[in-house]
């Protein structure tokens, strides 16, 4: 069966390509990186938080209008692995995201197909859509959680048009650190070693050549196959250990010169040469008490020798006491050097002071606490096996300028009392004094509060002077500068803050102060940078100062005729909303004899939201016309009211219908916005027969279309239509059995296929037929194209 088709107008390629070219809508844009990745962190005893990641930082989004923005991006990830996905997360620093924004982040499915929303509240600009896409961060809580993600990326903006974007992800893993276990839960293992026996943590290991001392010591690492350890001895030596490769696969070299033993291969054959190996430590013991400790150092990587031996990552140390000989215990006491009054110096404000370890004998291995009874012990706190002091807080550390210093004397010298023991029980005290040293200190806040809003009708400027301070005895002058201060706004060296004569300021600004001192030179000169924001209010009370509008589908500032325009109404400060708002507005007005604003069309706006005080409504638009200017005539609050945290006074009734143009017109033009509505319909869809549909040999002429093949097989009939993208279609054709009708959506590129069956073919029946299309707009703005000469073979 065969369906003839005469097309009524003309469908040459170059007409159908400049027709396509034309009526594409704009629509949301994404720029990506050379090869987007996500990566994740491994919970493993190494590394238990993952770490944050910015997956979307190198995204750059935009789009074909000059003004449009979006609604929503959504996205979702799928794996190869489903159950690998539960891990994943994601989250929105605030502070990243451009102020005057109104976004939010929510997770709207779980599952095998997780997926996410960053939507908008309000009006939201492009560039507040960047910050807090790039801003997002990722972190994923499995320890298995698959080899890649299908990342689905969405964008939609408030015309309706939409971006789809679907990406493959590498889910890169993280290293994990190796790690050396089984001795302690710290980082250091003490023992004594006396005349050839060793006795670990309670244990003791006899040897006529040492003893083995790491029995329970484990080598371990998630990622490598292969790690590489070190043994280093100081004043010992390793006994047992020789050049080679054993049964294992374990390398092992010997330094001759140093001792040094490291170690290459498995993790298990790590573990278990150094487990089960007969080799030992021979300590070198000495007369003199006073001889230095013995100690190894036990260094491991999953990457190469040299960064063992280069100490590249965590140390796990060793200790062993000598004794003099045989089996007498040390009786000798730890020694602080040099004898007498000892000092560790302190900077004023800084927590740390210092090590004890710095004042004992080199490498002398002792417990550290308090002695009861320290003029300043209690403001002090003291790290039991390094002997690293600091003040108990950072709030703790004293100032030298402040009143508060030491508690006897009131000198700024500090006094504790410590205890020394080492590990056979042996202790000495001493009295440390910590002198708090005077520095040089960059300019702080005074307790004055700074000021975050700004009358411009009520306040001149602000003088920054009056709420910073140099920290410093004698006090330095201080200077002000600002790297990034608006436009139009003027800051004296000595903080003098002032808008200039003229400026139109926004009702949030936002900049960074540097405060510097009066150094001698530009290298002792200090500095402090903050960032302020600052709100600028007009007079005491809240009250309209902008409206612009845009239409629901087009932020360029379209509108189109039966679809709801946007309007915005800015206040002059942030709000608290209560009670029902309602807004009127007028279209298309024009000023009388007497110089006031007359005439044009009200309409009823309806209330949709509030954001960084920004009043968001819809307003229906006048069918009959075409373009001209929409102007705010009142703003009221019924059961409430919109107050402001800043302001005194709060608004719940607002007119604007007697302004004069000759003497209101710097706030009518704040109160009024352009708009252009579009009532055109679409442009008129033209039938294109559709090449693919035409059977070599089968004598058919352009304007027939056929169900079968050249061979008489049956096919579908593909007719092609050039109808304005984004339409929709509605197709009828009326055959002499049947009608069939389809609806579909104009493609993107301006011409789209309609098919038909064979068997809808044959069910139209054969004979004279009639058809008619239909394109329908965004808008609801229509054209219609009929066909009579039409013909079922």
């Amino acid at each position: 069966m065969q369906l003839r088709l005469s097309d009524q107008g003309y469908s040459d390629t170059s007409a159908a390509t400049s027709l396509t070219q034309t009526l594409l809508w704009r629509q949301p844009t994404l720029t990506l990186p050379a090869s987007p990745s996500l990566r994740y962190e491994e919970r493993g005893a190494a590394d238990a938080t993952p770490s944050l990641l910015t997956p979307f930082s190198g995204f750059v989004l935009g789009h074909q209008s000059d003004n449009g923005s979006l609604r929503k991006i959504s996205w979702s990830l799928e794996a190869s692995n489903a159950g690998a996905l539960g891990g994943d997360q994601f989250s929105l620093v605030q502070d990243a995201v451009t102020m005057g924004g109104s976004l939010s982040l929510t997770q709207t499915a779980s599952g095998t197909t997780p997926s996410w929303a960053l939507s908008s509240t309000g009006y939201t600009t492009l560039a507040q859509w960047q910050a807090a896409l790039n801003a997002l961060q990722y972190q994923n809580n499995s320890d298995n959680p698959g080899g890649e993600r299908k990342l689905k990326l969405k964008l939609e903006d408030w015309q309706g048009q939409a971006l789809n974007q679907e990406l493959t992800l590498a889910v890169v893993p993280s290293d994990d650190t190796p790690m050396l276990l089984g001795l302690t839960s710290s980082a250091t293992q003490r023992q004594s070693v006396v005349a050839g026996s060793v006795s670990p943590l309670g244990r003791t290991v006899t040897g006529s050549n040492g003893a083995s001392v790491f029995a329970g010591l484990s080598v371990t690492d998630p990622d490598s196959s292969t790690l590489y350890l070190q043994i280093k001895p100081f004043n010992a030596s390793l006994t047992g250990f020789t050049s080679g490769t054993n049964a294992q696969g374990l390398s092992t070299q010997v330094d001759a010169n140093t001792g040094v033993v490291s170690l290459s291969g498995s993790p298990a054959a790590l573990t278990a040469a150094l487990n089960n190996a007969s080799f030992g430590v021979f300590a070198k013991t000495a007369d003199d008490p006073a001889s230095p400790q013995t100690k190894l150092e036990l260094r491991v990587s999953s990457t190469s020798a040299s960064d063992a031996a280069g100490l590249a990552t965590p140390t796990l140390t060793h200790y062993l006491q000598a004794s003099a000989s045989g089996s007498a215990a040390d009786s000798t006491a730890p020694a602080f050097s040099p004898a007498g009054n000892l000092v560790l110096s302190s900077d004023e404000n800084q927590r740390s002071v210092g090590s004890l370890q710095d004042l004992l004998r080199p490498n002398e291995v002792v417990v550290w606490s308090f002695l009861q009874g320290g003029e300043d012990n209690s403001r002090f706190e003291l790290n039991p096996m390094t002997g690293v002091m600091s003040w108990r807080s950072t709030g703790d550390a004293p100032n030298f300028e402040a009143v508060s210093k030491s508690a006897v004397d009131n000198d700024n010298l500090f006094k504790v009392s410590v205890v020394a023991t080492d590990i056979s029980g042996n202790s000495a005290t001493q009295v440390v004094s910590v002198q708090l040293r005077d520095v040089d200190e960059a300019p702080v806040r005074n307790s004055t509060l700074l000021p975050t809003t700004w009358l411009r009708n009520g306040l001149s400027g602000i003088n920054f002077a009056n709420y910073w301070m140099d920290p410093d005895t004698p006090e330095e002058t201080l200077s002000f500068t600002s790297a990034d201060l608006p436009t139009g706004l003027s800051l004296s060296n000595a903080g003098a803050l002032s808008l200039n004569a003229g400026a139109n300021w926004p009702s949030r600004m936002a900049f960074h102060l540097t405060v510097t001192d009066a150094g001698a030179d530009a290298a002792s000169r200090k500095s402090t940078t903050v960032p302020l924001v600052l709100d600028v209010f007009d007079g005491t009370s809240v009250k309209p100062v902008k409206v612009d509008a845009q239409d629901n589908l087009d932020l360029a500032g379209l509108g189109r005729a039966s679809q709801a325009l946007q309007v915005r109404v800015t206040l002059n400060t942030d709000v608290n909303v209560s009670g029902t708002v309602y807004a009127s507005f007028i279209f298309g007005e024009q000023m009388d004899s007497n110089g006031y604003l007359t005439g044009g069309l009200s309409a009823s706006g309806t209330y949709v939201s509030e954001s960084n005080g920004v009043l968001l409504f819809n307003v229906a638009l006048p069918a009959d016309i075409n373009s001209g200017a929409i102007r705010l005539s009142s703003l009221r609050v019924d059961g409430g009211e919109l107050r402001s945290p800043f302001l005194a006074t709060p608004l719940t009734d607002f007119s604007a219908y007697s302004l004069r143009p000759a003497t209101d017109k710097a706030l009518i033009d704040e109160l009024t916005a352009a708009y252009t509505l579009d009532n055109s319909a679409p442009s008129q869809p033209l039938w294109q027969v559709s090449a693919t549909a035409l059977a070599s040999g089968n004598g058919l002429d352009r304007s027939e279309l056929t169900g079968k093949d050249a061979n008489g097989n049956a096919v579908d009939a593909a007719l092609k239509v050039l109808a304005e993208a984004g339409s929709t279609l509605n197709v009828k054709i009326n055959g002499t059995n049947e009608s069939r009708e389809k609806t579909l959506t104009a493609d993107a590129s301006g011409i789209t296929t309609i098919t038909l069956t064979p068997t809808e073919c044959a069910a139209l029946g054969v004979g004279q037929a009639s058809a008619q299309v239909s394109a329908t707009d965004l808008a609801g703005n229509v054209s219609m194209l009929a066909f009579t000469d039409f013909k079922v073979l």
